[in-house]
């Protein structure tokens, strides 16, 4: 029995209330955590005790997107869905793997690009990860699962991995 054409009801159901409760619930931590940030770094440096890294929250935030994302690209077929999400990521360490993976999954000429260019970085750690995710997505690519657009694939097929 064919239960493709209710995947989309299921996770629309299902999965995406899911997807928007955890959103939901980090844009309002995010909201109280900036008002009382400064008080807390405050308190922390007078105590001599760390403070959390003001990236964590937001890679929290930037999982439940990246999340969403994926789902549009999956479900909906928006093949570039959370492209700029992903080129937003790439300027913060905490959220390196969500774009790279992000990139990775985007079949469009501006994601392979940017995926490329990381994986050219000076920074050894984040060029890395990037030539990691050029491999996953030749791998993706192989399997069928990344389909090409006009220009995609061409320059990262001549990257060596």
């Amino acid at each position: 029995m064919d239960y493709s054409n209710k995947a989309g009801d299921y996770y629309r159901e299902h999965l995406l209330p899911k997807i928007l409760a955890a959103q939901n619930e980090i844009e309002s931590k995010i909201v109280v955590m900036n008002a009382a940030d400064e008080t807390h770094r405050r308190i922390a440096e007078e105590l001599r005790i760390p403070f959390p890294p003001p990236g964590q929250i937001h890679g929290y935030k930037a999982a439940t997107q990246y999340a969403y994302d994926d789902y549009r690209r999956r479900v909906f077929g928006e093949k570039d869905a959370g492209l700029d999400n992903a080129i937003r990521w790439l300027q913060s360490e905490t959220t390196w793997d969500f774009a790279l993976g992000a990139l990775a999954r985007i079949s469009n000429p501006t994601a392979e690009a940017k995926l490329l260019e990381a994986a050219n970085s000076k920074n050894s750690r984040l060029a890395e990860m990037a030539q990691g995710f050029l491999r996953l997505r030749k791998d993706f690519r192989a399997k069928g699962l990344l389909q090409r657009q006009s220009g995609a694939w061409g320059d990262a097929s001549r990257y060596e991995v």
